[in-house]
């Protein structure tokens, strides 16, 4: 019987936790260039949001999206969102899946995001969407168009296997072929947050040393408490 209130109490604990509201301090960029500062309702998003609620210094509230705002920025987070239009790759990154759905064909879907910025600097920034599958990341030179990092896997019928499409390996090592150095390691770089932080971090501190990009922090690993019953991790990227 104490076993059955308890797991009532958790349950009723977790429902709370995720019906509360996390408004905290940022900036919304409109279309026109306009800042307003205000609260956001702030979820340490792992799939990039589709529209977010804000409320601004006039208490007036909005739901806005990627089409009603350019970005916006979460101030305590150092966490900055910004609205573009995108391909995304609709492939699948896992082996079993690609094989399992027997995935023969590169799928695209073009359209308007908010993307987590990983790196922000003027001559080359790095970004990342979630759309709740899978990860996607893109690349932006000086004031240009986001670049799509490819990365999939493909069923290959004749055969019975899986082939890798690891384009992005390429991409990055023509786009970082000023630093060979640096260039000669993307064969070897993962497709995660991480490392394709760590490895285009590398290259702007080669191609231009008196700068110092804006790098996003890793995220902590918070506790949050199941249903059943004791704290689990989430696992990061």
């Amino acid at each position: 019987m104490r076993l059955i209130t308890l797991n009532l109490c958790l349950l009723f604990f977790s429902f709370t936790a995720f019906s509360q509201k996390n408004f905290t301090a940022a900036i919304i960029v409109k279309n026109n260039g306009d800042t307003v500062a205000g609260k956001i309702d702030y979820r340490n998003w792992k799939k990039n949001p589709d529209n977010i609620n804000f409320i601004d210094n006039s208490s007036r509230a909005e739901v806005l999206d990627p089409l009603s705002i350019s970005s916006f920025y979460i101030i305590n987070e150092n966490e900055r969102y910004v609205s573009y239009d995108v391909s995304i790759d609709k492939g699948s990154d896992e082996y079993s899946k690609a094989f399992s759905k027997r995935m023969t064909a590169d799928t695209f879907l073009v359209k308007k995001v908010f993307l987590l910025q990983l790196i922000k600097d003027p001559s080359l920034s790095l970004f990342q969407y979630n759309d709740g599958v899978r990860n996607n990341f893109y690349y932006i030179q000086q004031e240009g168009n986001p670049v799509g990092l490819i990365y999939h896997f493909l069923f290959v019928e004749d055969g019975e296997q899986v082939r890798t499409i690891d384009s992005y390996q390429q991409q990055l090592e023509i786009l970082f072929s000023s630093c060979p150095n640096v260039a000669k390691k993307t064969g070897h770089t993962s497709y995660t947050t991480e490392a394709l932080k760590r490895i285009t971090g590398e290259y702007l501190a080669c191609s231009n040393p008196s700068h110092i990009a804006e790098i996003k922090k890793k995220d902590p690993v918070p506790i949050k408490f199941g249903v059943v019953g004791g704290a689990v991790d989430r696992v990061g990227d």
